[in-house]
């Protein structure tokens, strides 16, 4: 579902061991450890697997979904069409919490963290295919629903989504780039990117192949606003963005009809009438922790 062009600006680097620590904040729940995928399988009872795959002339020629070395592996490969040069597809897959809590309520998941290492990423462009730049893209994160802003939705209309997601681009820079954006149809198949504070706004850091980064998304309710950080374990460096909506889309309820929060491997890539194109993201997740509302 990201989709949106993401400009760049220069946000403020935080060197401090202790920062992803103190986001929850005073009087917040601190984050537990979800899952380290150390029994060596995904628990079906903390995980369901979750896909949207390529069609017949737009295949997922592969697709892992593992626990490997004590870490969660997840690898998609995507081709476009070679029968055009207009359009894209796009394919994920992953796997969505189980254990998510009541719905706006107790348990409720409010904040989200792993440990992500991309292994390989590729994305192939097609000069030829009118689609922006922006359009093909491979991507590692994590994501969910928050609240919706409809008074009386009964579907997934307004729901507000959320997620971090390390990004390549098809000019080759390797982003993290935190998002917001509102379902538009009931089966959130078309998404708005709103004007927000912060909204579109890429970390200055970038990310590396085998290097692991700490991703963390929290929802700070009370201040209408989600705070997303960064960590490299190695060299210590930290960096936070906030992306403010209050006063621009209204708390109104929990997500309509239900709730998730997802780990994920995502591609977009272009149709292409001089052969397919493909688009890869190989990426480990580890050591999730989650925090809950109390």
């Amino acid at each position: 579902m990201p989709g949106a062009m993401f400009r760049h600006a220069v946000i403020t680097v935080v060197v401090a061991a202790g920062l992803l620590a103190g986001l929850a904040g005073p009087g917040q729940a601190q984050f537990v450890v979800y899952d380290k995928f150390t029994g060596g399988f995904i628990d079906p009872e903390k995980w369901h697997g979750i896909s949207l795959e390529g069609n017949f002339s737009q295949p997922t020629a592969e697709l892992v979904r593992a626990v490997e070395n004590g870490a969660l592996r997840l690898k998609l490969v995507s081709y476009g069409s070679n029968t055009s040069d207009s359009g894209t597809i796009t394919s994920r897959q992953g796997l969505g919490i189980r254990q998510l809590g009541t719905l706006g309520g107790t348990g409720s998941i409010t904040g989200m963290n792993a440990t992500v290492t991309v292994l390989d990423a590729v994305v192939q462009d097609c000069p030829a295919n009118p689609a922006t730049g922006s359009s093909i893209r491979a991507r590692a994160s994590l994501l969910g629903w928050f609240f919706n802003d409809s008074p009386g939705a009964i579907d997934n209309t307004g729901n507000i989504l959320a997620g971090l997601q390390l990004q390549k681009d098809a000019d080759g820079v390797n982003r993290i780039n935190p998002f917001v954006q509102r379902c538009e149809t009931g089966t959130c198949s078309t998404v708005s990117n709103p004007v927000l504070t912060g909204n579109g706004v890429a970390f200055t850091a970038t990310w590396s192949l085998n290097s692991p980064l700490i991703l963390k998304l929290v929802w700070d309710q009370a201040n209408g606003k989600f705070t997303f950080a960064i960590k490299d374990p190695v060299a210590l460096t930290s960096e936070s963005h906030d992306i403010v909506y209050q006063g621009i889309l209204a708390d109104v309820s929990p997500p309509v009809p239900g709730d998730f929060r997802q780990l994920r491997a995502q591609n977009s890539v272009k149709n292409c009438s001089t052969g397919r194109k493909q688009v890869l993201m190989d990426a480990l997740f580890d050591k999730i922790k989650v925090q809950r509302a109390p």
